[in-house]
């Protein structure tokens, strides 16, 4: 009949495929170039966003540099500002001492009998005498000589220590006086502790030489 068009593939059935979709080879073309895709865009994102990074850092370490004397300059006013507050407390110190060693001074003034004369007063650092059981000390000397032959083994001193102690020289008419000297430093708010070193006669009566040790010094 005409108008009809027959095609015959005379190939063996394996051969006739020509027209035939392999749908899973396709879709296995298509998976790997969708995994090609997104490696390459992933590594596409990875690269844009390291120098990105790298921008930044850059930058960052330009605003460093600009901080970095600011900084300096505030570390400087802080350092100032600890050190003006050191000399401050220090400046009150100074005049809270002078107000109780002016006080002091009336103190001693009130209760020094009238035949008892001061001819020497000196602020020095004394070791507050330690006894072992069973020690005495000898002559009359001050126990820290005894016990400064080892000091270094249980601590060391400082180099300027602080003075904790007074030492009052003076003369008296009598040892009553002296006695009645003593009592009186002993019941002041000052002194822990008030001791006699040495008495004997002397050119201008008895002389006399007496420590007392300060509170709240150690």
């Amino acid at each position: 009949m005409p108008g009809l068009n027959y095609k015959v593939n005379l190939l063996p059935p394996k051969l006739q495929r020509e027209e035939i979709v392999d749908v899973r080879r396709l879709l296995i073309i298509t998976g790997v170039a969708l995994l090609i895709a997104v490696i390459l865009g992933s590594y596409g994102v990875f690269i844009i966003s390291f120098y990105n990074v790298k921008n930044e850092l850059s930058a960052t370490k330009v605003e460093l540099t600009a901080v970095n004397p600011v900084a300096a300059r505030v570390e400087k006013m802080r350092a100032e500002r600890v050190e003006l507050e050191r000399t401050i407390e220090e400046y009150h110190l100074i005049l809270r001492s002078r107000k109780q060693w002016s006080d002091l001074l009336v103190d001693i003034n009130r209760i020094m009998p009238v035949d008892l004369w001061l001819v020497g007063l000196e602020l020095t650092y004394k070791q507050p005498e330690q006894k072992a059981p069973g020690q005495v000390s000898q002559s009359g000397a001050p126990a820290q000589r005894q016990v400064s032959g080892n000091s270094g083994a249980a601590k060391q001193p400082e180099a300027v220590p602080r003075p904790n102690a007074v030492i009052f020289k003076g003369n008296s008419r009598t040892v009553a006086s002296i006695g009645v000297f003593i009592n009186g430093l002993t019941c002041l708010p000052y002194f822990l502790e008030v001791r006699l070193d040495k008495i004997g006669e002397g050119t201008d009566g008895i002389q006399f030489e007496i420590t007392a040790f300060l509170k709240g010094v150690s």
